[in-house]
């Protein structure tokens, strides 16, 4: 399937880049990966305000013709908002910062605890940063697991794409093992090759350490993966990994936000994935 929202007018002009999505023109003619990186950096200069359409026979592949689909976690396979708000509400209020909105909240999911803790309180230290994390980690340990629901679509969905033989993986700024209990409870563990959580690389997300390091385990090259995520950042993700990627609105983030990004599908659900 081929997304009809890659002409889409971003109002940001730096995720209005065409010279980005020429880019994936590269990564399909096979260009090499030191001369894709050379042209996004000196094309974006030019480009930028510049309407220019993609090439005529760009597409990605049919989605169900991928190897390998590696999922973002929160609200992409369930929706844990509830927990996250719940454990963050509860450090916040501890430290009296009483204002701060579930919404604000929710937005932040995605990002790493220290930069969510930044971001919704103005904290730089990092040192009260490091006892925001701890004290975040003290309640999940206690709220996330219970407060946590897959989507409906997710167990059928997995299945469908483990009989006809993909490889399966989650890439998530969530700590492993905490992934791990709930794919246990939900009775799913099995349908994963791998779990990449936030233990896991030296860089979180928009990096694309996580996905790359999937890669490498499973032995699989770039042009057999689609990532599936619900936010910009993981958007951002799979671009920096050269990767394909399919966005689903879950979440908090919008299609026209996602649609600002390189992608071959925006979904509704995880069901349009086959």
């Amino acid at each position: 399937m081929v997304s009809n929202h890659l002409e889409i007018s971003c109002s940001n002009p730096v995720r209005n880049n065409r010279a980005q999505k020429y880019g994936i023109y590269l990564k399909q003619t096979n260009t090499p990966p030191i001369i894709f990186q050379l042209f996004i950096s000196y094309a974006t200069r030019f480009y930028e305000n510049v309407s220019l359409p993609l090439p005529a026979n760009y597409q990605c592949i049919p989605v169900m013709n991928y190897t390998t689909y590696l999922f973002d976690f929160d609200y992409t396979l369930a929706d844990s908002s509830r927990g996250i708000v719940k454990c963050f509400r509860n450090v916040l209020e501890r430290n009296g910062y009483l204002q701060v909105t579930d919404e604000a909240i929710k937005r932040t999911i995605g990002k790493t605890l220290e930069d969510s803790f930044s971001l919704l309180t103005g904290v730089t230290d990092r040192d009260r940063l490091e006892s925001f994390r701890q004290a975040y980690v003290k309640e999940a340990d206690v709220h996330m697991t219970a407060n946590t629901r897959f989507f409906p679509e997710t167990r059928h969905v997995l299945r469908i794409l483990k009989e006809k033989g993909a490889k399966l993986g989650i890439i998530s700024t969530k700590y492993r093992y905490r992934i791990r209990e709930m794919l246990d409870k939900e009775g799913i563990t099995d349908l994963f090759d791998l779990i990449i959580g936030g233990e896991d690389v030296k860089q979180a997300k928009p990096s694309p350490e996580g996905l790359l390091l999937a890669m490498q385990r499973l032995a699989v090259s770039r042009e057999e993966v689609l990532y599936i995520g619900d936010s910009t950042v993981d958007a951002e993700t799979a671009q920096a990994a050269l990767v394909d990627f399919a966005g689903v609105t879950h979440g908090v983030t919008t299609a026209e936000e996602l649609a600002c990004y390189p992608h071959c599908l925006i979904m509704h659900s995880l069901e349009e994935l086959y």
